[in-house]
């Protein structure tokens, strides 16, 4: 008994490996796809939010009391979680 793979083997081997690549490039091609789409949904929300009356005047606000804000000591990581609170509310 020859342990030796007969050419059908490999050729069946080599159609195995095709169809698995096949199937790996459908599914990256849909992954990209979907990141995409979810990037395109994530831009247009952003939009809407920046283009909104809220943002505009909250963001009015912010660059007001920035320099004071900073002026009593707090550090720009304290700031910036402060404009991403006021950001989240604005989302909502």
């Amino acid at each position: 008994m020859s342990t030796e793979p007969t050419e059908e083997d490999l050729a069946a081997a080599r159609a195995l490996i095709a169809r698995a690549d096949a199937k790996t490039a459908a599914a990256k091609a849909e992954a990209d796809e979907q990141e995409r789409a979810a990037r395109e949904v994530r831009h247009e929300a952003l939009r809407q939010i920046v283009e909104s009356p809220a943002y505009a005047e909250v963001t009015e606000r912010l660059t007001a009391i920035a320099p004071a804000f900073l002026a009593e000591g707090a550090h720009v990581p304290y700031l910036v979680t402060a404009l991403n609170q006021v950001a989240g509310i604005v989302r909502r």
